[in-house]
C-alpha cells in the first residue's frame, strides 16, 4: 500500500471500521470532492468485497487478510488506533470524521488521542433503529452505552437528511451541533431521446426498508396493463432469496444483477427508463436518511419514482424531476410507474427537470463546500 504523503492542505481522517462496503460509493464521492482538506481514508480493516480507494490514501488499522488480520490482533503490542494516529500526525489531519454514528466510536477513541476535533455523520439506520433493534447486534451495545458521550464530544453532528436530524434530536443530540448536508452529485450529458425499453430500475440492499416487495407488488400491477415492462434490481442483502422467490410467484420478468461497479451502474441509470425508490420504514424503525441513488439518476436526467419516506422528498422534487407515491402503497406506486413508462411527454418534463434540480441542489462543489464550512467550525470550535 502506498504510504500517504503530505499535500499542504489541512488533513481530515475519514473513518469506517471496515473500508468500505459496495452500497458506500456515497463515502467516496464526498470525501474526494473536497478542495481545501486533503483526505485520508481509515479504518480497522478492508471490506473482504470493498470498493476500490484511491492509492496514498488508505491506512489500515489491521491490514491484511481474515486470518492475518486474527494473528495480528492476537500479538503483543499490536495497535491499532497507534497506527492510524501515528498516520494521522504524518499526514497533517486536522480532524477526524466518522461515518454513520453507530460505528463512530473508533472515531472518537482516534480523535481523544490526537487531541483532534470529530464529526459525526448519520446516513440511516444510526439514527432512525430502535434502540432495542440495535441491541440485537451485539457490535452496536458499545455504541448504545456510550451515544450520550459521542453527542457530548463531537464538534458537529452531520445528518443527511431533515428527518434523521429531527430523529436525532429525540435521541438527545444538541440541536446547536447538529447540520443537514447532501451529498454533490455531478451532471451527466443530456439525455437526448426517450428511452424506448420500459426498465424499471432498482438499486441498493435487500433489506426490508428498500421496500422491495412493494415494489415487486407494484410490478404485478404495471404489468397487467403494460406486459413489456421489466425490473432491473441492482444489488443484494440479505432477504434476496426471499424477493427472488416473491418474483418468481408474481411471474415477472425481474432480473437480479447483483452489485455492479460504479461505472455498470451509471450506465443502466443512462439506459432505462425510470427509477424506482420504493422505500419504507422497517419494524425496527430502520428507514433511510436520503439515498443517494435519486440524485445520481436525475443528474442523469432519469425521473425517479419515489415513496413520501424519510429524506426521499428531499431528493425529489414532485412533479419536476419525479413522482412520489405513498409509503408502502403498491397500488398508489405502480400508477406513478405507469405514467412514467407511458407518458414520453411527461418523460421529458421530468427528465429536464431533473437535470435542473440537480444543479441547484446537489452541485458537487457547492455541497463539497458546505461540508468543508462544516468541517470549519469544527476546527474553530474551542
Amino acid at each position: 500500500m502506498t504510504a500517504p504523503q503530505r499535500s499542504g492542505r489541512p488533513g481530515v481522517a475519514v473513518y469506517r471500521r471496515s473500508l468500505l462496503e459496495p452500497s458506500e460509493t456515497f463515502i467516496i464521492s464526498d470525501t474526494l470532492a473536497l478542495e481545501r482538506y486533503d483526505p485520508l481514508f481509515i479504518g480497522d480493516e478492508r471490506s473482504s468485497n470493498g470498493l476500490a480507494l484511491p492509492a496514498g490514501r488508505v491506512v489500515i488499522g489491521t491490514p491484511g487478510g481474515r486470518w492475518q488480520r486474527a494473528l495480528r490482533r492476537r500479538l503483543p503490542g499490536h495497535d491499532p488506533q497507534g497506527r492510524l494516529a501515528r498516520a494521522c500526525r504524518e499526514r497533517g489531519v486536522v480532524l477526524v470524521h466518522g461515518q454513520f454514528g453507530a460505528d463512530s466510536l473508533g472515531a472518537l477513541d482516534l480523535a481523544e488521542v490526537l487531541d483532534l476535533p470529530l464529526v459525526v455523520t448519520y446516513r440511516g439506520f444510526d439514527a432512525s433503529m430502535t434502540d432495542d433493534a440495535l441491541r440485537a447486534f451485539p457490535e452496536y451495545e458499545p455504541y448504545l452505552r456510550r451515544r450520550e458521550e459521542l453527542f457530548a464530544k463531537a464538534a458537529r453532528i452531520v445528518a443527511v437528511s431533515r428527518f434523521l436530524a429531527g430523529e436525532l434530536v429525540r435521541q438527545g443530540a444538541p440541536e446547536e451541533k447538529l447540520r443537514v448536508h447532501h451529498a454533490g452529485v455531478a451532471l451527466g450529458r443530456p439525455r437526448g431521446d426517450v428511452p424506448r425499453e420500459p426498465v424499471v430500475l432498482f438499486v441498493g440492499r435487500h433489506v426490508e426498508k428498500k421496500g422491495l416487495g412493494d415494489l415487486l407488488d407494484a410490478m404485478a400491477r404495471v404489468r397487467a396493463g403494460l406486459p413489456a415492462a421489466r425490473l432491473l434490481i441492482v444489488g443484494d442483502g440479505p432477504l434476496r432469496g426471499e424477493i427472488e422467490a416473491h418474483a418468481r410467484r408474481l411471474a415477472l420478468d425481474a432480473e437480479f444483477a447483483g452489485w455492479l461497479a460504479p461505472e455498470d451502474v451509471a450506465r443502466r441509470l443512462r439506459a432505462v427508463r425510470v427509477l424506482c425508490v420504493p422505500s419504507r420504514r422497517a419494524a425496527n424503525g430502520d428507514a433511510e436518511g436520503l439515498p443517494t441513488v435519486i440524485p445520481e439518476a436525475a443528474a442523469e436526467g432519469l425521473p425517479v419514482v419515489g415513496t413520501r419516506h424519510s429524506g426521499i422528498p428531499e431528493g425529489i422534487a414532485e412533479g419536476r424531476s419525479g413522482l412520489l407515491a405513498g409509503e408502502g402503497d403498491p397500488e398508489d406506486l405502480a400508477r406513478r410507474l405507469t405514467a412514467v413508462l407511458t407518458d414520453d411527454e411527461l418523460w421529458r418534463r421530468l427528465s429536464d427537470g431533473a437535470r435542473e434540480h440537480v444543479a441547484e441542489h446537489f452541485d458537487p462543489r457547492r455541497q463539497a463546500a458546505e461540508l468543508e464550512a462544516i468541517y470549519d467550525e469544527a476546527v474553530a470550535r474551542p
